[in-house]
């Protein structure tokens, strides 16, 4: 390959003559007759060395060799004088020149110092790609190790991080993402988010993601998301990813609040009932002086009457409604009394085999079939065993109603994976409780039967009741309608954190059927 050379000089026939002697050596030569225009000429390409003369008019040499190594760092520069002192040597070497030379030049001398000057910027630019290399190298490493380090921040987080693209299509997903939504993470590739997230959820995903295509700025949300038959709630962010100005592909970061949700739930409704519960509190306490009178009357009357007049049946039918009456403000104030947490502990398994050799009969002849799975070496919990029998008696009642024609009721118990709390569940194949009405099943006086066949009063005092022994309850219901061919009905789960270190008595799973042994 030539050596290329730019020869500077005002000196035309100067110039002329030492460029045919270098091409004649086989050199690449071009000839400037300014600083400006070999300022110009290496601005639009290199050269390997420039022969510069310092005393030119316009641009100075000096100044000229400045402007060079801005433009040209690696390209050597060997001066011409024909007035050399050791001052503009000096000066010279100290602004980059590698050589000078005086005037007049000895073509020979010229090539030495050019050939020189050349293998000197070889060398350098060896150096300077060795260095590149060696940088370029740490660079991959370090490259390597971040990448690594967001893979395994990706992977490990409990977040669905995925990245979408213009289509909507899923080009990258982590292992949380993919699992949430019920996939492999190569199964969900090149799969629409409309696709894995069913309903008026991914629509509504699909189009905050044409949105942030279309106008390249991110979008937050809250969303309920149903996946596997359940229902999850999640914060949605969603970022575009930029490729020179334009918006390549989104993406997007669900945080799973479906916890929180419920603990706002919760929250919600402990406030509510604890309003309620003051106004319950004065209503029972108002209408229990003239229910006493009206009953203490009735009582009175019905001595004086005979037992087979009309007036006597009249009297009667007073008498029951007022203790109807009175049953409905026992339970106002029991929710307005919810209890204190006890000091006393109760064991679940005893108490739930207890209440069910109070009610089998009831339950049989709803032709209604109870199978127990209680788990053995269960743990007392935190409670008092007569308030609990309460609530475990309003869900096997709501239960059975559930089931006009018969079912299934499952009941079963379980220490969790900490060993802290016990769940037990109460599981029907009725009718199933409408998706609008899940939210008010805890509400004082809510209730969906015909009136005369519930207070509404039955959840509500449950909720109280599981709430103060630092418990929680928590419903799962399909309706017939919603469930298609699958099984309609509802599940009840109690959380109760556990009194005592687990003990060594225990008892067996077992089914029963109320008056047989087992579901039949």
């Amino acid at each position: 390959m030539q050596v290329k050379v730019l020869l500077v000089d005002d000196e035309k026939q100067f110039v002329e003559t030492l460029a045919m002697r270098l091409e004649v050596r086989d050199y690449a030569v071009a000839t400037a007759f300014s600083g400006e225009q070999a300022l110009e000429y290496l601005r639009a390409q290199d050269a390997d060395v420039v022969v510069l003369d310092i005393q030119m008019p316009g641009l100075s040499g000096m100044d000229t060799l400045r402007e060079i190594k801005k433009i040209r760092p690696l390209t050597e520069v060997i001066l011409l004088t024909g007035h050399a002192t050791v001052e503009t040597a000096v000066e010279g070497m100290r602004l980059g020149a590698v050589d000078y030379l005086l005037k007049p030049t000895e073509i020979d001398q010229l090539v030495d110092k050019i050939t020189r000057a050349h293998r000197r910027k070889l060398r350098r630019l060896e150096e300077e790609v060795a260095r590149k290399t060696i940088a370029l190298e740490r660079s991959q490493q370090e490259l390597a190790k971040s990448e690594k380090l967001y893979k395994s921040l990706v992977e490990s987080a409990e977040d669905a991080i995925l990245n979408v693209d213009a289509k909507g299509e899923i080009i990258s997903i982590n292992r949380y993402g993919a699992k949430i939504l019920g996939y492999t993470k190569q199964g969900i590739l090149g799969k629409t988010i409309s696709e894995v997230v069913p309903g008026d959820t991914g629509k509504e995903i699909t189009r905050l993601i044409d949105e942030v295509f279309a106008h390249g700025t991110g979008r937050r949300t809250t969303l309920e998301v149903p996946v596997g038959g359940k229902h999850y709630f999640f914060n949605i962010n969603l970022a575009p990813i930029r490729e020179n100005d334009t918006v390549m592909s989104i993406l997007i970061i669900a945080h799973d609040i479906t916890s929180q949700k419920k603990m706002e739930d919760q929250l919600y409704h402990t406030e509510k009932l604890a309003s309620l519960g003051q106004l319950a509190a004065g209503v029972a306490h108002e209408i229990n002086n003239p229910l006493a009178i009206i009953l203490g009357f009735a009582d009175i009357l019905l001595e004086r009457v005979k037992e087979d007049s009309e007036e006597y049946k009249i009297i009667k039918t007073i008498e029951r409604q007022g203790l109807t009456c009175k049953k409905i403000v026992e339970n106002l104030m029991t929710f307005a009394r919810a209890p204190e947490k006890s000091a006393y502990d109760a064991d679940i398994n005893g108490t739930i085999e207890t209440l069910l050799e109070v009610v089998k009969a009831t339950i049989l002849t709803k032709k209604v079939k109870v199978q127990l799975d209680l788990a053995d070496n269960l743990p007392r919990v935190r409670g008092d065993a007569d308030q609990l029998q309460q609530v475990f008696l309003n869900l096997i009642t709501n239960a059975v109603l559930a089931m006009p024609q018969g079912g299934l009721l499952t009941i079963s118990t379980r220490l969790n994976a900490d060993k802290e709390r016990v769940q037990i569940k109460f599981a029907d194949t009725g009718v199933g409780i409408k998706k609008e009405h899940l939210t008010r099943i805890y509400d004082p006086f809510f209730t969906t039967r015909k009136v005369g066949e519930g207070t509404g009063l039955g959840l509500s005092v449950s909720y109280a009741i599981v709430q103060k022994f630092g418990g929680t309850i928590t419903c799962e219901s399909k309706t017939r309608e919603a469930a298609g061919e699958g099984a309609s009905g509802t599940t009840f789960t109690i959380s109760l954190p556990v009194a005592t270190p687990p003990r060594q008595e225990g008892r067996a799973a077992e089914a029963v059927q109320a008056g047989t042994d087992s579901p039949g």
